[in-house]
Protein backbone atom coordinates (compact mmCIF):
# COMPACT_ATOMS: atom_id res chain seq x y z
CA UNK A 1 0.00 0.00 0.00
CA UNK A 2 1.30 3.75 -0.46
CA UNK A 3 -1.11 5.16 1.97
CA UNK A 4 1.70 7.38 3.54
CA UNK A 5 2.72 8.59 -0.49
CA UNK A 6 -0.79 8.77 -1.58
CA UNK A 7 -1.41 11.57 1.69
CA UNK A 8 1.88 13.58 0.91
CA UNK A 9 0.65 14.64 -2.65
CA UNK A 10 -2.49 15.29 -0.82
CA UNK A 11 -1.16 17.52 1.50
CA UNK A 12 0.99 18.90 -1.37
CA UNK A 13 -1.64 19.56 -3.62
CA UNK A 14 -3.43 21.04 -1.15
CA UNK A 15 -0.84 23.28 -0.29
CA UNK A 16 -0.15 24.43 -3.82
CA UNK A 17 -2.64 27.27 -4.32
CA UNK A 18 -1.40 29.19 -0.66
CA UNK A 19 1.62 28.94 -1.79
CA UNK A 20 0.96 29.94 -5.61
CA UNK A 21 -0.71 33.20 -3.97
CA UNK A 22 2.39 33.81 -1.60
CA UNK A 23 4.77 33.89 -4.69
CA UNK A 24 2.56 36.30 -6.54
CA UNK A 25 2.27 38.17 -3.54
CA UNK A 26 6.03 38.28 -3.25
CA UNK A 27 6.84 39.11 -6.78
CA UNK A 28 4.01 41.99 -7.11
CA UNK A 29 5.66 43.38 -4.34
CA UNK A 30 9.32 42.86 -5.23
CA UNK A 31 8.59 44.27 -8.78
CA UNK A 32 7.08 47.51 -7.62
CA UNK A 33 10.65 47.86 -5.32
CA UNK A 34 12.82 46.91 -8.15
CA UNK A 35 10.79 49.19 -10.22
CA UNK A 36 11.20 51.92 -7.95
CA UNK A 37 14.92 51.55 -7.61
CA UNK A 38 15.05 51.64 -11.53
CA UNK A 39 13.25 54.39 -11.92
CA UNK A 40 14.78 56.70 -9.35
CA UNK A 41 18.21 55.09 -10.64
CA UNK A 42 17.87 55.61 -14.74
CA UNK A 43 14.57 57.43 -15.22
CA UNK A 44 11.58 56.11 -17.25
CA UNK A 45 13.42 56.05 -20.46
CA UNK A 46 13.89 52.88 -22.20
CA UNK A 47 17.82 51.86 -21.59
CA UNK A 48 19.11 49.11 -24.08
CA UNK A 49 17.88 47.14 -27.80
CA UNK A 50 16.29 48.87 -30.41
CA UNK A 51 13.97 51.48 -28.71
CA UNK A 52 16.98 52.42 -26.33
CA UNK A 53 16.17 55.99 -25.12
CA UNK A 54 12.13 55.71 -25.93
CA UNK A 55 10.86 57.87 -23.07
CA UNK A 56 8.11 55.62 -21.04
CA UNK A 57 5.33 55.91 -18.92
CA UNK A 58 4.54 54.70 -15.35
CA UNK A 59 3.01 52.06 -16.00
CA UNK A 60 2.38 49.47 -18.48
CA UNK A 61 -0.95 47.66 -19.67
CA UNK A 62 0.55 44.08 -19.75
CA UNK A 63 2.36 44.51 -16.65
CA UNK A 64 5.49 43.95 -18.21
CA UNK A 65 7.08 47.46 -17.13
CA UNK A 66 10.63 46.90 -15.81
CA UNK A 67 12.04 44.27 -19.15
CA UNK A 68 11.20 47.55 -21.33
CA UNK A 69 12.75 49.82 -19.30
CA UNK A 70 15.67 47.53 -18.94
CA UNK A 71 15.43 47.04 -22.83
CA UNK A 72 15.19 43.06 -22.18
CA UNK A 73 11.88 42.67 -23.25
CA UNK A 74 11.88 40.29 -26.30
CA UNK A 75 14.75 40.17 -26.68
CA UNK A 76 14.96 36.95 -28.84
CA UNK A 77 13.42 39.51 -31.43
CA UNK A 78 16.28 42.47 -31.18
CA UNK A 79 18.34 41.29 -34.50
CA UNK A 80 14.95 40.53 -36.67
CA UNK A 81 14.05 44.43 -35.40
CA UNK A 82 17.49 45.54 -35.96
CA UNK A 83 16.89 43.87 -39.85
CA UNK A 84 14.03 45.55 -40.58
CA UNK A 85 14.56 48.80 -39.26
CA UNK A 86 17.13 48.78 -42.33
CA UNK A 87 14.43 48.33 -45.08
CA UNK A 88 11.85 50.94 -46.33
CA UNK A 89 8.55 50.35 -45.42
CA UNK A 90 5.10 52.21 -46.98
CA UNK A 91 3.54 52.11 -43.12
CA UNK A 92 4.12 49.70 -40.30
CA UNK A 93 0.69 48.31 -38.98
CA UNK A 94 1.12 46.72 -35.04
CA UNK A 95 -2.10 44.45 -34.16
CA UNK A 96 -2.14 44.42 -30.49
CA UNK A 97 -0.17 47.15 -29.67
CA UNK A 98 -1.27 47.11 -25.46
CA UNK A 99 0.70 50.87 -24.92
CA UNK A 100 2.66 51.57 -27.81
CA UNK A 101 6.06 50.13 -26.91
CA UNK A 102 6.78 48.59 -30.50
CA UNK A 103 3.97 51.22 -32.48
CA UNK A 104 6.18 54.17 -30.94
CA UNK A 105 9.50 52.33 -30.67
CA UNK A 106 9.25 51.88 -34.39
CA UNK A 107 7.86 55.32 -34.79
CA UNK A 108 10.55 56.88 -33.14
CA UNK A 109 13.53 54.59 -35.28
CA UNK A 110 11.80 55.69 -38.37
CA UNK A 111 10.74 58.98 -38.59
CA UNK A 112 8.40 60.19 -41.69
CA UNK A 113 7.02 56.23 -41.58
CA UNK A 114 3.43 55.73 -40.77
CA UNK A 115 2.11 53.44 -38.10
CA UNK A 116 -0.94 52.17 -37.43
CA UNK A 117 -2.15 50.54 -34.22
CA UNK A 118 -4.80 48.16 -33.27
CA UNK A 119 -5.86 47.18 -29.90
CA UNK A 120 -9.05 46.34 -28.58
CA UNK A 121 -8.59 47.27 -25.15
CA UNK A 122 -9.48 51.58 -24.51
CA UNK A 123 -7.13 51.83 -21.86
CA UNK A 124 -3.96 50.46 -23.96
CA UNK A 125 -5.32 52.84 -25.98
CA UNK A 126 -5.33 56.19 -24.14
CA UNK A 127 -1.77 54.98 -22.99
CA UNK A 128 -0.29 54.39 -26.63
CA UNK A 129 -1.73 57.74 -27.58
CA UNK A 130 0.38 59.13 -24.52
CA UNK A 131 3.28 57.31 -25.15
CA UNK A 132 3.46 58.68 -28.99
CA UNK A 133 3.07 62.09 -27.58
CA UNK A 134 5.86 61.76 -25.01
CA UNK A 135 8.02 60.76 -27.90
CA UNK A 136 7.10 63.37 -30.60
CA UNK A 137 5.48 61.49 -33.07
CA UNK A 138 1.47 61.36 -32.43
CA UNK A 139 1.40 62.96 -36.03
CA UNK A 140 3.16 59.78 -37.47
CA UNK A 141 0.74 57.27 -35.78
CA UNK A 142 -2.56 56.09 -35.82
CA UNK A 143 -4.39 54.05 -33.09
CA UNK A 144 -7.97 52.14 -34.09
CA UNK A 145 -9.41 49.58 -31.85
CA UNK A 146 -10.31 46.04 -33.54
CA UNK A 147 -8.40 44.66 -36.29
CA UNK A 148 -10.57 42.29 -38.67
CA UNK A 149 -8.90 41.06 -41.92
CA UNK A 150 -11.03 43.26 -44.22
CA UNK A 151 -9.69 45.88 -42.23
CA UNK A 152 -6.14 44.67 -42.35
CA UNK A 153 -6.19 44.52 -46.35
CA UNK A 154 -7.13 47.99 -46.12
CA UNK A 155 -4.66 49.48 -44.79
CA UNK A 156 -1.78 47.51 -46.41
CA UNK A 157 0.55 49.75 -48.39
CA UNK A 158 2.89 48.53 -50.89
CA UNK A 159 5.84 47.96 -48.48
CA UNK A 160 4.54 46.68 -45.29
CA UNK A 161 5.75 45.19 -42.22
CA UNK A 162 2.91 43.82 -39.63
CA UNK A 163 3.88 43.14 -35.75
CA UNK A 164 1.43 40.87 -34.28
CA UNK A 165 0.84 39.89 -30.79
CA UNK A 166 -3.16 39.39 -30.65
CA UNK A 167 -3.00 36.38 -28.10
CA UNK A 168 -4.14 33.57 -30.60
CA UNK A 169 -6.09 35.85 -33.23
CA UNK A 170 -2.94 35.81 -35.82
CA UNK A 171 -4.46 32.15 -37.11
CA UNK A 172 -8.05 33.81 -37.74
CA UNK A 173 -6.19 37.48 -39.06
CA UNK A 174 -3.04 36.78 -40.79
CA UNK A 175 -4.37 34.36 -43.47
CA UNK A 176 -3.53 35.28 -47.13
CA UNK A 177 -6.46 33.62 -48.69
CA UNK A 178 -8.30 36.28 -47.02
CA UNK A 179 -6.14 39.47 -46.80
CA UNK A 180 -4.69 40.79 -50.08
CA UNK A 181 -1.18 41.98 -49.97
CA UNK A 182 -0.06 39.98 -47.46
CA UNK A 183 2.29 38.36 -49.70
CA UNK A 184 4.39 41.57 -49.77
CA UNK A 185 4.28 42.28 -45.92
CA UNK A 186 7.36 42.01 -43.61
CA UNK A 187 5.82 39.93 -40.46
CA UNK A 188 6.85 39.88 -36.67
CA UNK A 189 3.91 37.38 -35.39
CA UNK A 190 3.75 36.56 -31.87
CA UNK A 191 2.65 32.96 -31.50
CA UNK A 192 0.52 31.31 -29.07
CA UNK A 193 0.74 27.56 -29.16
CA UNK A 194 -1.38 27.19 -25.69
CA UNK A 195 -4.43 28.41 -27.74
CA UNK A 196 -3.59 26.55 -31.07
CA UNK A 197 -0.85 24.53 -30.93
CA UNK A 198 -0.79 23.72 -34.89
CA UNK A 199 0.04 27.73 -35.39
CA UNK A 200 3.78 27.32 -35.91
CA UNK A 201 3.18 24.76 -38.84
CA UNK A 202 -0.11 26.82 -39.67
CA UNK A 203 2.22 29.75 -40.66
CA UNK A 204 5.12 28.56 -42.16
CA UNK A 205 2.68 26.42 -44.61
CA UNK A 206 0.68 29.55 -45.48
CA UNK A 207 3.37 31.41 -46.39
CA UNK A 208 5.64 29.09 -47.54
CA UNK A 209 5.54 29.46 -50.86
CA UNK A 210 6.02 33.47 -50.85
CA UNK A 211 8.08 34.02 -47.57
CA UNK A 212 11.36 32.80 -45.53
CA UNK A 213 9.86 31.62 -42.67
CA UNK A 214 12.44 31.98 -39.20
CA UNK A 215 11.13 30.86 -35.96
CA UNK A 216 12.23 32.67 -32.69
CA UNK A 217 12.02 31.54 -29.32
CA UNK A 218 13.14 32.20 -25.93
CA UNK A 219 14.00 35.30 -24.42
CA UNK A 220 17.15 36.00 -26.11
CA UNK A 221 20.51 36.71 -24.39
CA UNK A 222 22.65 40.32 -23.91
CA UNK A 223 24.95 41.85 -21.01
CA UNK A 224 22.88 44.62 -19.40
CA UNK A 225 24.51 46.77 -17.26
CA UNK A 226 21.47 48.41 -15.34
CA UNK A 227 20.89 44.62 -13.95
CA UNK A 228 24.17 45.24 -11.51
CA UNK A 229 21.46 48.13 -9.64
CA UNK A 230 20.15 44.82 -8.50
CA UNK A 231 21.00 41.80 -6.27
CA UNK A 232 22.44 38.87 -7.72
CA UNK A 233 19.10 36.86 -6.75
CA UNK A 234 16.86 39.56 -8.20
CA UNK A 235 18.07 40.28 -11.76
CA UNK A 236 16.21 37.38 -13.31
CA UNK A 237 13.16 38.77 -11.44
CA UNK A 238 14.10 41.94 -13.08
CA UNK A 239 13.86 40.51 -16.90
CA UNK A 240 10.74 38.57 -16.33
CA UNK A 241 8.41 38.96 -18.65
CA UNK A 242 5.25 37.55 -16.86
CA UNK A 243 4.63 34.36 -19.06
CA UNK A 244 3.48 32.03 -16.70
CA UNK A 245 6.68 30.32 -17.27
CA UNK A 246 6.57 29.41 -21.10
CA UNK A 247 9.18 30.75 -23.56
CA UNK A 248 7.85 33.33 -26.49
CA UNK A 249 7.55 32.09 -29.84
CA UNK A 250 7.74 34.07 -32.87
CA UNK A 251 7.46 33.50 -36.41
CA UNK A 252 9.61 36.20 -38.29
CA UNK A 253 8.72 36.08 -41.76
CA UNK A 254 9.98 38.36 -44.80
CA UNK A 255 9.05 38.16 -48.85
CA UNK A 256 10.37 37.63 -51.92
CA UNK A 257 11.95 34.33 -50.63
CA UNK A 258 9.29 31.47 -50.75
CA UNK A 259 11.03 28.40 -51.59
CA UNK A 260 8.55 25.52 -53.33
CA UNK A 261 11.11 22.91 -53.30
CA UNK A 262 13.10 23.23 -50.26
CA UNK A 263 12.59 23.52 -46.38
CA UNK A 264 13.92 26.71 -45.18
CA UNK A 265 12.71 27.26 -41.75
CA UNK A 266 15.19 28.01 -39.10
CA UNK A 267 14.73 28.35 -35.93
CA UNK A 268 16.52 30.71 -33.43
CA UNK A 269 16.95 29.95 -29.54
Amino acid sequence: MNYPRTRARRIAGNAMPHLRRLWNGYKKWRFRKMLDKFTTDFGLVVKNGPFRGLKYLPESSDGSLLPKLLGTYEAALHPALAAVLQRGYDNIINVGSAEGYYAVGLARCLPGVRVIAFDTDPRAREMCAKLADLNGVSDQITILGECNPEVLASVIGNRSLIVSDCEGYEAELLDPHLVKGLDRCDLIVELHPLKNSTSPDLFETRFKQSHQSVLVRGKGEGQYQELKAFKWFDRRLATYEERAGFAGLWAVLTPGAGDPVGDRKATVA
